[in-house]
């Protein structure tokens, strides 16, 4: 469920950010070192858990929401907001106890015994 009208808005972010990315790639180096900007290097490394666990997080949190709450309400952008938080805490969780243990095994060069 989204709000009347954000629809287009969204795809104007996502091609704003992507010219953004495209336009700032040389200075990649410069902005990592950046100290305000050092937690997204952070958000970064779980970025493919985020990508994997946002859809089923924010999906539920939002039907949940459009059952109780009407989409004009202001209650309606708030739950919007904590609904990104689950997803971005979901994805850490998922990260840390899932895909980080999965890939520290997969690089240790360890093999499961065949049976």
């Amino acid at each position: 469920l989204r709000p009347p009208g954000l629809w287009p808005h969204l795809h104007l972010t996502a091609v704003g950010a992507a010219v953004a990315l495209l336009a700032l790639h040389r200075y990649d180096a410069r902005l990592a070192r950046w100290r305000p900007l050092r937690w997204l290097g952070a958000v970064g490394v779980w970025s493919y858990s985020l990508y994997l666990i946002h859809a089923p997080l924010l999906s539920k949190a939002q039907n949940l929401a459009g059952r109780w709450i009407a989409p004009e309400s202001a209650g309606h952008a708030a739950v919007w907001l904590a609904s990104i938080a689950l997803a971005l805490g979901g994805a850490y969780l998922f990260y840390r106890f899932v895909e980080a243990p999965l890939e520290s095994w997969r690089h240790s060069g360890r093999r499961p015994n065949p049976a």
